[in-house]
């Protein structure tokens, strides 16, 4: 690793350091385009618990994350409630982490690598889609970046210098208020330290980590609340962990194709199974080859920013399963960094430049692939809630219009985007068993002449259509039916109508 006793976030002194711009200038361009799309369910409790008052930001015991993303979305949201002002924050920490990664990938090898990997980030569909999400993924992945910057820098030193210290142990208090799988992403940066064989690096290891901890207690009674309502979920949804989690025997491979895709489904893509061999066997391939002119250090940061967490949350899963590839986001640009450094060092070999090529193909292609689909393909766009709720808006009435949801209480998409004081009706059928449990909350819905029902997450909230089966016992009949991809039907009941094909789509 080079030594450089100053600690600068400059691009430093270099002919070609100018070429990181223009690369963050197009992953800021890559990422406008539906930057300004309708939020989803997830994002839309986040800007509602955003929204409230700053003495109420701690209040989310609903939400199984730490308070840092809603503090900063509040704020955000003091100037302007619209999607692409809100999503501003993650798109900004998507950008800082490519720009830190560059600095770290440079500091670890040379400038083609170092280019090359903020290249692959740029235009990486899965960094991309979350670097818009309203969600903490990318804070998560800038803190980690941060993180093993100053670990770098703090690793040169064989004296303590406070200043570094100090930085490292505020990125890691800001990492562990961002996302509950941090301390897995932290372990591996204190583990780093421990090996550097200096007392000093150890020292820094304990004392930042134990810091960091002792700083994390004040929010353990928030934690155990949120625990509580985790818990009293799966227990009255056990169907929920298949929404929040990845089955245990996909969850790694989903990672890596995930991590090269994007979001789009891999599970039957006989295109994915195939390229996944070959890229397989070329990494195998060039690993071996260059495990010598990679070098320690360059593999042991990987080893314990990729592979260590990743790994470790999901032996972790077994017992509570948390892994989803979003999750370890903070994992992604290592990932890059050294597929960058295969594709550099393997080219300036002879033996393996034809693997070199055949990799940075497969890298170009995948994310490519797996970023033109999301643009063009509106199934992998985030759910239309704004639209759908607009046109219920302009089409009904709220004196004659009921809205139902087989929830304990209104989806948060529709609390955030309609405008109409429509009443509404909140099933709860979660814990609903049979048919008659349902009656006692359903028999105001007799009152309105429409009825509305979101198939949205129906085989979770209501999987034996209870309400359905009410409003046809009262002879309620099916009316006008929306159709939103990602969101499933939207059923208009009618008392007393006839069934009409009014199908409506919106793509």
């Amino acid at each position: 690793m080079k030594k450089n006793p100053k600690l600068s976030f400059s691009l430093e002194n270099s002919s070609k350091s100018w070429f990181i711009w223009p690369i963050l200038i197009l992953a800021f361009l890559l990422r406008i385009p539906l930057l300004n799309g309708s939020f989803w369910l997830d994002e839309a409790a986040q800007a509602i618990e955003s929204a409230r008052p700053l003495s109420q930001q701690l209040m989310i015991k609903e939400d199984f994350q730490p308070p840092l993303m809603h503090l900063i979305t509040h704020f955000m949201t003091v100037v302007s409630h619209s999607e692409w002002w809100l999503r501003l924050s993650p798109l900004s920490d998507g950008l800082v982490m490519i720009w830190v990664t560059y600095l770290i990938a440079k500091k670890l090898t040379n400038q083609k690598i170092a280019i090359l990997t903020a290249l692959l980030l740029s235009f990486n569909p899965f960094h991309l889609f979350y670097s818009q999400e309203l969600r903490p993924y990318a804070l998560t992945g800038l803190w980690a970046a941060l993180g093993w910057l100053l670990v770098l820098y703090m690793s040169e030193h064989s004296i303590i210098k406070p200043k570094l210290l100090i930085l490292f142990i505020f990125t890691s208090i800001a990492g562990l208020y961002s996302t509950y799988l941090y301390p897995f992403a932290l372990i591996g940066q204190l583990l780093f330290l421990c090996t550097r064989r200096n007392v000093v690096h150890v020292r820094q290891a304990v004392i930042s980590g134990v810091i960091t901890t002792i700083a994390f207690l004040p929010w353990l009674p928030f934690l155990k609340e949120q625990l509580q309502v985790s818990a009293h979920l799966r227990t009255q949804t056990p169907t929920w962990e298949m929404v929040v989690s990845t089955p245990q025997l996909k969850a790694l491979q989903l990672v890596f194709g995930k991590f090269l895709f994007g979001v789009i489904n891999l599970e039957t893509n006989i295109v994915f199974i195939s390229i996944s061999l070959i890229f397989i066997i070329t990494l195998l391939f060039l690993l071996w080859s260059l495990r010598k002119r990679i070098g320690m250090t360059t593999s042991l940061v990987v080893g314990c920013w990729f592979v260590l967490p990743v790994f470790s949350i999901w032996i972790f899963s077994f017992f509570l399963p948390v892994l989803q590839p979003k999750r370890v986001l903070f994992a992604l640009p290592a990932m890059e960094l050294l597929l960058a450094t295969m594709v550099v060092y393997g080219w300036e070999w002879k033996r393996t430049k034809l693997a070199a090529v055949g990799l940075l193909s497969i890298l170009v292609a995948t994310h490519l692939f797996g970023t033109f689909s999301y643009f063009m393909d509106p199934q992998y766009h985030r759910e239309d809630w704004r639209t759908v709720i607009r046109t219920i808006d302009g089409q009904f009435s709220s004196t004659n219009t009921v809205i139902v949801f087989g929830f304990d209480h209104p989806f948060s998409p529709w609390d955030w985007y309609t405008h109409q004081p429509f009443s509404t009706i909140n099933v709860g059928t979660t814990t609903k068993t049979e048919f008659s449990q349902v009656e006692p909350n359903m028999v105001r819905a007799l009152d309105y002449q429409n009825v509305i029902v979101f198939d949205y997450l129906t085989d979770l909230t209501d999987p034996n259509h209870y309400i359905e089966q009410y409003l046809l016992q009262y002879n309620y009949q099916p009316g006008q039916l929306f159709d939103e991809p990602n969101l499933g039907f939207v059923r208009v009941f009618t008392k007393g109508g006839s069934f009409a094909d009014n199908t409506q789509h919106h793509d």
